[in-house]
């Protein structure tokens, strides 16, 4: 299986295809006309409509149809194969709106796609530029590929900012969220929870589990449930007074981080996860 390193969460659907030996060299960008994760990924694993995206990001990174398969995200019966062309050789993404009016997206999951597009175009080696990532509604404009569509809502207006956005986190000069547009909340200093490895994330979810603050499974992929038994860990342990909704943010992570203290980590408490930080927090939890 081959997925972003940055993937929170694992749900697969049955609809895709074969990639037929296209290399990726693109980036495609839809937004999924609606509020609700949950709702669009049970969508596509339930196949209720006929379509696919490889992620589906929000304020976490689903992954729904693996890096080597072909997603049924941008095709149509009425452009000759192009758009199922355009999939074939591209990362595809539906991201979830925050609101219906001009259909904007939240700052953390602007923030996500700017690094997926990061992590993607660093794995498979084709620059983050005009040409490389593209927007749905492009591919008609551009093309004259899939159909007519002012997919993906806001999205497209700020274009540019995401691809500056996701050039600094390729170049390792962004740290957390941009700043948010007028027609957004204001904007947290999130920092990049998913650097921990498979390896522990399982080492978490056995401790989390022995210390009755988890109940799912230890399977190396994190969810909300997971995050919930860590911010029960910290709230008890470390002084987070957030709520315990396993949606994590700056102040998750700070206390992370104070947490982490307890198991060796000498670093500051910025709210950013490193490699010494998820050490450190492993450390103390298996303790």
């Amino acid at each position: 299986m081959t997925h972003s390193k940055l993937t929170n969460k694992i749900s697969l659907s049955s609809q895709s295809s074969s990639r037929d030996g296209a290399k990726i060299d693109r980036f495609l960008v839809h937004h999924a006309a609606s509020t609700s994760q949950e709702g669009v990924v049970d969508m596509m694993v339930r196949g209720t409509r006929t379509v696919s995206a490889n992620y589906v990001v929000g304020d976490t990174i689903t992954l729904v149809v693996d890096e080597d398969r072909r997603a049924w995200t941008s095709g149509s019966k009425y452009d000759g194969g192009k758009g199922a062309a355009f999939d074939k050789r591209s990362i595809t993404v539906e991201t979830i709106n925050n609101s219906t009016k001009n259909w904007t997206v939240s700052d953390k999951t602007f923030d996500n796609l700017a690094r997926l597009i990061a992590d993607v175009a660093t794995r498979y080696e084709f620059p983050i530029n005009d040409d490389t990532v593209l927007t749905h509604q492009e591919l008609w404009t551009r093309f004259r590929a899939s159909y007519p569509t002012a997919c993906p809502g806001d999205l497209q207006r700020r274009k540019a900012e995401l691809l500056t956005l996701a050039r600094k986190y390729q170049s390792g000069k962004a740290t957390g969220a941009t700043t948010a547009p007028s027609t957004s909340k204001p904007a947290s200093t999130a920092a990049s929870s998913t650097t921990a490895t498979a390896a522990q994330w399982k080492t978490i979810q056995e401790w989390l589990k022995r210390l009755g603050r988890y109940s799912g499974p230890a399977d190396g992929v994190p969810g909300v449930n997971t995050w919930k038994g860590v911010q029960r860990t910290v709230r008890d342990r470390a002084g987070y007074t957030g709520p315990i909704d396993g949606k994590p943010g700056v102040n998750t992570y700070k206390a992370m981080q104070r947490y982490a203290q307890g198991g060796g980590y000498t670093g500051p408490v910025d709210g950013v996860l490193g490699a010494n930080s998820w050490a450190g927090f492993v450390k103390r939890l298996s303790s």
